[in-house]
């Protein structure tokens, strides 16, 4: 094998070495992130107790930008455009949209189940009717912008790379275990809440699979989160928003409300997650032309 071979396959640069480059560049970004806040005396983050928006928005804002500028960096490096790691295909605001319905129709079911089981209890309404409309807008915003950092990260270039390296299914088990380990930090979490999320990113991983994209998996992300920690006021992966519009709190049996981590720890929630599955099979697995050139999938393929 020559040097050339070493670094460079028939596909372009290989994987591996697409991932250590983007993982430099984000370690770099990282370092000087820490540099600025501590010459500016930027307060530190904590995700204990009720973490206030402007945190978060300040958070995921700096990630999105973190995992965008590595991407790029790769995309010209890879010569693919910027979009393909996940962006690139049709239908992209309609699958968007289905992801946002999915998320909400999917926690109002949960939460039904969880009412209906004795394992929930609503207080009261938290906001008069003004207030809620400005967080509910502001905590949309952010949401949003969880989504897309997160699937840009896990299921855009490290999935999209991964696969392109091994295979689609080992890379959507490593992904999806790596974002398990990755909630394993927040206060509050649990052992079947982390398996939880694993098998959310394996769903996730599915939906690129079937749709070539992203659109969808961003959009279910985004009122998945919105649903739990804006609108009914739970936990979600053990954190605790402020300026939520409901005021509730778990009851009974923790297999059956999700304890301190939210309903993503019920043992319910497996139900919602195989109908969202059967549900994502049922549109797009029959449709394996919906897998267009410019997808990631098929890129990945190749």
């Amino acid at each position: 094998m020559t040097l050339r071979q070493i670094f460079i396959g028939s596909a372009g640069i290989r994987a591996g070495w697409s991932l250590a480059i983007f993982a430099a560049v984000v370690a770099i970004e990282i370092g000087i992130i820490n540099l600025v806040a501590k010459a500016l005396h930027a307060p530190h983050f904590s995700r204990a107790g009720e973490i206030p928006p402007l945190s978060i928005l300040v958070t995921e804002v700096s990630f999105v930008i973190t995992i965008a500028i590595p991407t790029f960096v790769m995309s010209r490096i890879e010569r693919r455009p910027f979009l393909a790691y996940g962006y690139s295909g049709p239908h992209k605001l309609a699958r968007f949209a289905a992801g946002l319905a999915t998320g909400f129709v999917a926690i109002v079911a949960l939460i039904g189940i969880l009412v209906l089981s004795h394992a929930i209890a609503f207080d009261s309404r938290a906001l008069s009717a003004g207030t809620a409309i400005a967080s509910g807008l502001v905590w949309a915003v952010i949401f949003i912008l969880v989504g897309f950092a997160e699937e840009s990260w896990l299921r855009g270039y490290v999935l999209f790379t991964l696969a392109r390296g091994i295979n689609f299914f080992w890379a959507a088990i490593i992904v999806s275990l790596l974002f398990g380990f990755i909630h394993s930090s927040n206060p509050g979490e649990s052992p079947f809440g982390l398996i939880n999320a694993g098998i959310i990113s394996l769903i996730f991983c599915f939906s690129v699979w079937l749709t070539g994209s992203l659109w969808w998996a961003v959009g279910i992300h985004a009122a998945w989160d919105w649903t739990q920690s804006y609108f009914f006021g739970v936990a979600d992966s053990g954190l605790h928003m402020r300026g939520y519009l409901l005021a509730t709190h778990p009851t009974g049996n923790v297999w059956l409300s999700g304890g301190t981590t939210g309903p993503e720890a019920s043992v319910f929630v497996l139900a919602i997650l195989l109908l969202i599955t059967l549900g994502l099979y049922m549109v797009w697995g029959r449709k394996p032309a919906l897998r267009d050139k410019g997808s990631l999938f098929a890129q990945s393929s190749s």
